[in-house]
Parts: C-alpha cells; structure tokens; sequence
C-alpha cells in the first residue's frame, strides 16, 4: 500500500495546491499509513477527505469505465 500512497499523497498536494493545502508529500503520506503522532493543519484534513471522499465515489460509480 505504500507505493500507493505515496502516488496519492502527491497527487493530493498537487490538486489541493488549488486550494491553499500547504502540507508535503511526505507529512500527507504519513498521515495515509496512518502513522502514529500524523497530523496535517484542519484546513488540509478537510482538502484531503474531500479528495478521498471523490476518489471512492468515483469508484463506487465506475465513472471511469464511463469515460474511457
């Protein structure tokens, strides 16, 4: 799962650059494997369950098998 995070870690500070997030990739990758003491700013806690909120109801709808 790590190698996972890590690509979803980047691409959350990416996208969530948009939005004022200002933690790194590796303080939003820990915070993935759930480290224990991981903590991000509350503003970038709601960036990122947003960003996993969208990503599993794209999966629940198979929007991407749509697209393609």
């Amino acid at each position: 799962m790590t190698d996972k995070n890590i690509a979803l870690a980047r691409f959350i500070t990416s996208f969530g650059s948009m939005n004022n997030y200002k933690s790194s990739v590796l303080q939003t990758k820990r915070v993935l494997d759930n480290k224990k003491g991981a903590k991000l700013p509350k503003n970038d806690i709601a960036i990122l369950n947003d960003a996993l909120d969208g990503i599993a109801a794209i999966k629940k709808t198979d929007l991407i098998a749509l697209v393609s």
